[in-house]
């Protein structure tokens, strides 16, 4: 790893010798450097003839459009390079078009990595052109290029192509708009190929989640999906989960933390989680979320037998919302692990008792009475909190312990032992 080590043209060409001969470098990290011109070059003719290194970052190193001509050569040739990380650099429509062109003969680069630059529409169309032909590249990262809702559809819409292997096409950060979102819900009605999508912070709007949600309800390949911070709120996440109840199987993460969701769009997602049995994963972090929609939740996860982690943390669940998830835990023995931190208003007793449930679950106890858990006295809870964060400290700083986790794990001890007893 050579980041940010001043490297320059020099230091470049001497790398470049040694990856001609050397036979077990398979990673060339070399971001936040001095490589543009000469250093680029050396590194580019080097990895012509290279059949061992698989990844190579080249980010913020001010390269630009000549300097893709010469990486754009040495992807002809190379038939090993597997991942190329180019964000955060100056490459224009040209160097864009050069790097396209080489990969629609290339036959190795699975990932590529051209985030927070600035793609016009010719770059976009270049794109599209290279996902139409190219079918190894399974990983496009395009957050923070500039991409507005028509550049968007260029690209998105060669996902539609019979040939494409895109596997993952992360947008983050972008301003598609809510026309921008239905050009990409187009495409994903009709993609056999995608699996991930990352749509955080693209301006999303409810209209715009609303056409990603009737997507849902008729692709079968997407497995993971992000919309973190696009503030459709409620209406945008009632969409959602209405897909997700009766249409879609194939979903298993969903991501909607900072949507400006609340109790109604949370009833939604729990009237999907009653349903759907394949959502794995659900975040819900950082909304509106009160004691209502948390209920709401609790109660689906009475009979939920596919969701596995949940995240509820930075929302305002208050003592009525972590009973019920406590009484639901009781049943549930698929949940791995939750998080409901800076919920300020759950007692501190309460969120014990729901992280040591999920622990049981996470640590195979499942032959445990569960309800042990919910029987241990608040007395006996403070004892173990005392013994903890007193006596025990010292024990928790040698073997770095969280002192909160350390309770958890002993509350579960003691209702092994009550139950063995």
């Amino acid at each position: 790893f050579l980041d940010g080590s001043g490297i320059g043209a020099a230091e470049a060409t001497r790398i470049a010798r040694e990856l001609v001969h050397n036979r077990t470098v398979t990673e060339l990290h070399l971001a936040n450097n001095e490589l543009s011109g000469d250093g680029c070059k050396a590194i580019a003719e080097a990895l012509r003839t290279n059949t061992t290194v698989r990844e190579v970052d080249l980010s913020d190193n001010d390269l630009g459009d000549e300097d893709c001509c010469a990486i754009s050569d040495a992807l002809r040739a190379n038939k090993a390079l597997g991942k190329l990380v180019l964000s955060s650099n100056e490459i224009g429509a040209r160097g864009c078009t050069l790097l396209c062109s080489a990969l629609r003969e290339n036959t190795a680069l699975r990932e590529l990595f051209l985030d927070d630059m600035e793609m016009d529409a010719v770059a976009c169309a270049a794109i599209r052109a290279m996902l139409q032909a190219n079918t190894c590249l399974v990983k496009l990262d395009l957050s923070g290029s500039s991409i507005d809702a028509d550049r968007c559809g260029i690209v998105t819409s060669a996902l539609s192509a019979s040939s494409s292997s895109l596997a993952e096409l992360c947008l983050n950060d972008n301003p598609l708009g809510i026309d921008g979102c239905c050009a990409t819900a187009n495409a994903l009605r009709t993609s056999s190929s995608l699996t991930a999508l990352y749509l955080s912070d693209v301006d999303m709007g409810t209209d715009g989640c609303r056409a990603i949600a009737d997507a849902l309800r008729v692709n079968s390949a997407l497995v993971e999906l992000d919309l973190d911070l696009n503030e459709f709120g409620d209406a945008g996440c009632c969409a959602i989960g209405a897909a997700l109840q009766t249409h879609n199987a194939t979903l298993r993460s969903l991501t909607m933390a900072r949507t400006a969701l609340g109790d109604e769009g949370c009833a939604a997602i729990a009237a999907a989680l009653r349903e759907n049995q394949t959502l794995a994963r659900l975040e819900l972090s950082e909304n509106h979320i009160g004691d209502i929609g948390c209920c709401a939740i609790a109660d689906a996860l009475r009979t939920n037998t596919a969701l596995e982690e949940l995240y509820l943390d930075s929302n305002s669940i208050g003592s009525d919302g972590a009973l019920a998830l406590v009484a639901a835990l009781v049943c549930n023995t698929a949940l791995c692990h939750i998080d409901v931190k800076d919920n300020e208003a759950i007692p501190l007793s309460s969120r014990i008792r729901v992280l040591a449930l999920v622990q049981l679950t996470r640590d195979g106890i499942l032959d445990v009475p569960r309800q042990h858990i919910v029987d241990v006295s608040e007395e006996a809870l403070s004892q173990l909190r005392i013994a903890k964060y007193t006596g025990l400290d010292g024990f928790a700083q040698r073997e770095r312990v969280d002192p909160l986790q350390r309770v958890i794990s002993l509350l579960c001890e003691c209702a092994a032992h009550k139950t063995r007893g």
